[in-house]
């Protein structure tokens, strides 16, 4: 049996049933989270960069031309 609820985690770590579902839910369960937000900082340089990209003034990509150009020859 498959039930899905929004919660929150309690401050002691416990995870709130509504108590609507409390009868249904009486044997041990499998609990999967999903948070919506990001929890914690960046784990690495490029979350790091993703998060605060590096502005260049008159930036222009390359064209895909110049990428394979090498390749090409």
């Amino acid at each position: 049996m498959s039930i899905t609820f929004q919660t929150r985690i309690q401050d002691d770590g416990t995870i709130a049933v509504p108590k609507k579902l409390k009868k249904k839910i009486q044997s041990k369960v499998v609990a999967v989270t999903v948070t919506e937000v990001p929890s914690g900082p960046a784990k690495g340089i490029f979350d790091e960069w993703l998060r605060n990209p590096i502005r260049v003034a008159k930036f222009e990509p390359f064209k895909r031309e110049e990428i394979y150009a090498d390749r090409c020859r």
